[in-house]
């Protein structure tokens, strides 16, 4: 079964808050199936607006699925979240992007660029403030919002990553990362350092808030352990929230108050 339809399983059982709207459209859903990316990119991607109804220019925060083992729109899985940040004063844009196994690097970070460049470009019409923009993300959308936020010049102010993927030289000898990179670490080396968030930290990166099931067997726990690292090496601002006896699924649906942390974290960086 794939990884995609245990989640969409698991949470329409469960709705369990604040990840799933167990009931109609969430109320803080302002703009729904807007294309971000232009006419001539190689498929058109979609994002959801969610802002609160307060009148003054808020804080923006890209919203990134994960799931990088099913090529769905996966915004669904982060609806929860979406309607979390927007209560909590900021405006959200819920993505989705090209992934694998269709789709191979540099797709994703090219697809949060356009994200980014799209609110930008719309940020008075939906009441945000373009200069305060964090990225969130889980799993393969933390991997994104890590790329996208270490990248020279994204101008992300905060970044959040939950079980993200941070060093791809783990996955070298599967058929997923080696087809998505063209290729084993021996192969293309250069693309796996360059296709690694671990890599791409530096004294100006933005600060980092990173969770981790301690029981992930998906997404090795070291993945986290080597971003902190980096962080530390650097003097990146950052906090790490591992949430115990939890793997990569249960860390998803039952993070204790990782994402309360998260939020939190934001706020002091965004707000």
């Amino acid at each position: 079964m794939r990884l995609g339809i245990v989640f969409r399983i698991l949470l329409a059982g469960l709705c369990i808050p604040p990840f799933v709207s167990c009931i109609g459209l969430p109320g803080n859903l302002r703009k729904h199936d807007v294309v971000y990316t232009p006419r001539d990119w190689p498929a058109p991607m979609g994002g959801d607006v969610y802002r609160p109804e307060i009148s003054e220019k808020l804080p923006g925060v890209l919203l990134i699925h994960g799931d990088g083992r099913v090529s769905d729109d996966g915004r669904w899985q982060m609806q929860g979240i979406a309607e979390k940040l927007a209560k909590r004063g900021y405006v959200v844009f819920n993505i989705t992007y090209r992934m694998a196994p269709d789709w191979g690097y540099p797709a994703p970070l090219l697809d949060v660029r356009e994200a980014l460049v799209w609110m930008r470009d719309h940020a008075d019409e939906n009441g945000m403030d373009a200069e305060r923009i964090g990225a969130f993300g889980y799993s393969a959308g933390g991997y994104a919002a890590l790329l996208g936020a270490l990248e020279t010049g994204s101008g992300i102010r905060a970044v959040v990553a939950g079980a993200a993927p941070t060093d791809l030289t783990y996955y070298g000898r599967g058929d997923l990362i080696r087809n998505f990179l063209g290729g084993s670490p021996e192969e293309v080396p250069v693309r796996y350092h360059e296709a690694s968030p671990v890599n791409h930290v530096s004294p100006s990166s933005p600060p980092v808030f990173l969770y981790h099931g301690e029981k992930d067997t998906l997404v090795n726990p070291d993945h986290s352990r080597e971003m902190l690292v980096e962080l530390e090496k650097h003097r990146v601002p950052h906090e790490m929230r591992w949430i115990a006896g939890k793997g990569h699924i249960a860390a998803f649906l039952m993070p204790g108050g990782a994402v309360d942390e998260a939020i939190g974290f934001l706020d002091r960086y965004l707000k």
